[in-house]
């Protein structure tokens, strides 16, 4: 079969997927040294974008979290390809995109300039599909990515990690254990007795060492009748006795649990959670406090301005402190994210006699 007819049978998006997986060769625009020649690439498993010198996960020189990413911008209409214009002068405008990421308010940048329009085109689309996919990710599913993250940066040439390593690791989750507790668990969860451990192994130790199984038997036991699982008729008294939730029923409690695993395996009639499933929920976003059901506006909007609070901003402008940073458009693009309704534009008179936007007295509007 060749490859045209292979194509045939794979998903335009898995194609393009396949092909980021891959990787391409592109110029990234730094804000304070010369552009260079990366090799840009995805990695599916923990959703994260990768640059490095070749064409290798292992070499990689950084990454960005799609969870983090607020925004795939096409073309070079940024601070970083001006800053560099000679450079920024041989790409065409189809050619370039920025990433928009971080979480705090001034955001990181990821400014690209591709091989071809094509290329570019391949990046925006699979990132504009993949980043709001990430977003909609079960629980478990994002514990299951950020736990092959952390042990892609941990393993060695055998792709496996040792008892130094998982050392080195604690500190990243604010867990303190001392050496002797650390190498029982390892111990226990080595039945190979090679010292080294694979993912799925580093995932049970994970959670050996996070989840304590006796914090689950002493205070949630009467949710269990078997010690191991729970039901959604348990989970359902457990949400009426313990979070006052009144109005649900088993029904949708169970709906509620298959949503949850998203497991086509565990998508059946009467659902159940293990016990490390049941305490990963309850910290979980689908138990948040938040009723999702007033994200629909269903009060009366007719009304005059005057009559509502407002969700405003001050210096809008400024990207930090309002002495020392700088007055970016950028700055407006974050805050109506975060929803403000009224901003602020401090207009000066600029030197070619049009208006200006910036702090007085501060760094001037850049964009």
């Amino acid at each position: 079969m060749n490859n045209e007819m292979i194509a045939g049978f794979i998903p335009k998006m898995e194609q393009t997927i396949a092909q980021l997986e891959r990787g391409t060769v592109v110029t990234r625009f730094f804000p304070r040294k010369r552009p260079e020649r990366k090799t840009l690439m995805i990695r599916r498993e923990t959703r994260q974008i990768i640059w490095s010198r070749t064409p290798s996960y292992r070499s990689n020189e950084g990454a960005v979290d799609m969870r983090e990413v607020k925004e795939v911008r096409l073309g070079k209409y940024f601070k970083d390809f001006d800053r560099w214009p000679d450079e920024a002068r041989r790409f065409e405008w189809s050619r370039c995109f920025i990433v928009l990421y971080g979480s705090e308010f001034k955001l990181k940048t990821l400014s690209i300039a591709s091989f071809s329009e094509k290329e570019c085109d391949l990046w925006v689309t699979g990132l504009r599909y993949l980043i709001p996919d990430t977003l909609r990710a079960p629980y478990p599913l994002n514990v299951e990515r950020w736990l092959r993250k952390h042990f892609y940066s941990l393993e060695g040439p055998r792709e496996t990690v040792n008892l130094k390593d998982i050392k080195t690791f604690l500190p990243r989750v604010n867990c303190k254990m001392s050496t002797n507790k650390l190498r029982e668990h390892f111990q226990e969860v080595d039945t190979k007795k090679t010292n080294e451990l694979g993912f799925d192994e580093f995932s049970i130790l994970y959670n050996k060492i996070m989840f304590d199984e006796q914090m689950f038997t002493d205070s949630y036991s009467q949710y269990s009748s078997d010690g191991k699982t729970v039901t959604a008729a348990e989970l359902t008294k457990f949400l009426i006795r313990e979070q006052n939730e009144t109005n649900v029923n088993e029904r949708e409690v169970s709906r509620h649990m298959r949503d949850y695993l998203q497991d086509e395996t565990r998508n059946v009639q009467e659902p159940y959670f293990t016990y490390m499933e049941f305490i990963d929920f309850l910290f979980s976003k689908q138990n948040e406090l938040w009723d999702q059901q007033y994200d629909a506006i269903h009060q009366d909007m007719t009304r005059p301005l005057s009559h509502y609070f407002i969700n405003s901003s001050h210096n809008t402008y400024l990207t930090g402190d309002q002495f020392s940073s700088e007055s970016s458009c950028e700055a407006y693009v974050r805050c109506l994210r975060q929803g403000c309704r009224c901003i602020e534009l401090d207009c000066w008179d600029g030197p070619d006699g049009m208006p200006i936007v910036y702090h007085g007295h501060t760094l001037p509007y850049e964009d």
